[in-house]
């Protein structure tokens, strides 16, 4: 990390970018970087630039924290020619950081009406308690 970031109050700021499909890259002329105010600096093969255009998925790609997919299956395909829709080797120099989630949840175990490691049980028809247990996760995770 650049020092500077550090300086800036976003600059240590872990991101999570996930992939639903990676067919949606958000390609566009280079003078995107001019119009959007970018610093020239990031229009490069590590960022930005793909075949002289700018491909803000491939940003997203080289400049997250932890990178998801919407399942393990489909974070090991894309990393090859064949499914990787051009940016393969990008998803490959980043592997280490790829996780495959699976959509969707087991709403027997993660159910705010009966989890007991909750404050606060709540149901989507009574929300009150939901506030109590926000309330104690940010108190928990705010020094």
């Amino acid at each position: 990390m650049n020092t500077s970031d550090a300086k800036t109050p976003l600059g240590r700021t872990a991101t999570v970018f996930t992939i639903h499909n990676l067919q949606h890259q958000g390609v566009f002329s280079s003078d995107l970087i001019d119009f959007a105010k970018l610093p020239a600096s990031i229009f490069r093969a590590n960022a930005l630039e793909s075949n002289g255009l700018v491909n803000l998925l491939k940003g997203g790609i080289y400049h997250a924290t932890t990178i998801t997919t919407v399942s393990s299956t489909y974070a090991r395909e894309i990393q090859f020619s064949e499914y990787g829709c051009g940016l393969n080797e990008a998803i490959k120099f980043r592997a280490d950081d790829l996780i495959g989630v699976l959509n969707g949840i087991d709403t027997s175990i993660w159910n705010p009406r009966t989890d007991s490691f909750l404050p606060s049980q709540y149901s989507q028809y009574n929300l009150t308690k939901k506030l109590l247990s926000k309330i104690a996760l940010q108190k928990k995770i705010r020094p």
